[in-house]
């Protein structure tokens, strides 16, 4: 009988070490790595710096903009960082997304530009959200926004919604300030 509970006491052990052992990053230690290193931007924001009042917003998208609290963003420039980098930095945050955390919301493509809006946590009431935006002549930049029961369907809406618009309109040419 010892014999066993030692042989149990050990697997359990062993798949522990195993299980706590992932060698890949989460997103926030990603970000907190990455919070000094020289070549990144690293920035959080209030959402009250942007002027989304000079926008027509319909009440689910009103609503999606007031749950959120707080932004971190974090920019890689390729001019600055050279392209090998840029590719790698990339590459690693990219499989961070498509973990088994994240839940994707819905994806943009123009020209050379691309984006991935994700989030985490439950579907009703998220408290994280995730844009990950490239552009291989500019770099690459993660928006992290904060807030309390985000819903997925009016942020989504939110996103869509700016889709297009010119980056002066609602104080966004902030985050393009960010590539000069």
């Amino acid at each position: 009988m010892r014999i066993l509970i030692t042989k149990v006491t050990l697997f359990i052990l062993a798949v522990s070490v195993l299980t706590a052992c992932n060698s890949e990053p989460t997103l926030q230690e990603y970000l907190v790595a990455k919070r000094d290193a020289q070549q990144f931007i690293n920035v959080d924001l209030p959402v009250s710096l942007f002027q989304f009042d000079s926008i027509s917003l319909d009440e689910n998208q009103k609503a999606a903009l007031k749950s959120i609290k707080k932004i971190n963003v974090l920019a890689l420039q390729v001019q600055k960082s050279g392209e090998a980098m840029y590719a790698q930095e990339k590459e690693t945050i990219t499989k961070i997304l498509q973990g088994d955390k994240f839940n994707e919301l819905m994806r943009f493509k123009t020209g050379s530009q691309q984006g991935v809006l994700t989030y985490y946590g439950e579907e009703t009431a998220i408290d994280e959200m995730i844009f990950f935006g490239t552009d291989n002549n500019r770099g690459l930049i993660i928006l992290r926004l904060l807030g309390d029961n985000m819903q997925p369907a009016q942020m989504t809406q939110l996103a869509q919604s700016f889709q297009g618009m010119d980056n002066n309109t609602a104080g966004l040419s902030v985050l393009e300030d960010l590539f000069k």
